[in-house]
């Protein structure tokens, strides 16, 4: 086993071991439960034939520093999000409105 990345920051340690899992690296992680420790080192080993592929997907990952690939999308809209529960929202309560307007009606 070799390793391929050191981080001493967990949010990174996690965006490595994703980006590994999501091109069909194995990878054996140390100090995933260790994460209470803010001065514990995280690392990641793999199998040697597969740590060029291992170091050319993270090397884009810089300590502090997160710099994906252009591929990933950002699919994160916040605002979008609140729109879309507001008219669930609306549409509940002009629904229950509607239905207690046709029950005095009858």
């Amino acid at each position: 086993m070799v390793n391929v990345f050191t981080s001493n920051n967990f949010a990174t340690f996690g965006i490595a071991k994703s980006l590994l899992k999501d091109r069909g690296i194995l990878f054996v992680p140390k100090g995933d439960d260790l994460r209470v420790s803010t001065y514990m080192a995280y690392d990641i080993f793999v199998k040697e034939e597969d740590a060029h592929t291992a170091t050319e997907i993270l090397k884009d990952i810089v300590e502090n520093h997160v710099h994906l690939n252009e591929t990933v999308e950002k699919k994160h809209k916040p605002f979008f999000g609140i729109l879309v529960i507001a008219g669930i929202i609306i549409t509940v309560a002009i629904l229950f409105w509607l239905g207690l307007w046709l029950r005095e009606i009858h």
